[in-house]
């Protein structure tokens, strides 16, 4: 039974290796589309409360 696990184990961490750099790549795309927005998100609710006060 082990064996069979340590078989699973094997193959799931060889496909994580394989397709990394595809996780890497949408990690990036994702927080290169995402980081800009939040940070317009934070200039204009510091504007907002500039305004206010």
């Amino acid at each position: 039974m082990i064996f069979g696990k340590n078989a699973i184990e094997e193959n799931l961490m060889t496909r994580t290796h394989g397709g990394n750099w595809v996780g890497i790549l949408a990690f990036v795309c994702g927080a290169a589309v995402i980081l800009p927005s939040l940070v317009a998100l934070a200039l204009s609710l510091l504007a907002v409360v500039r305004i206010i006060f």
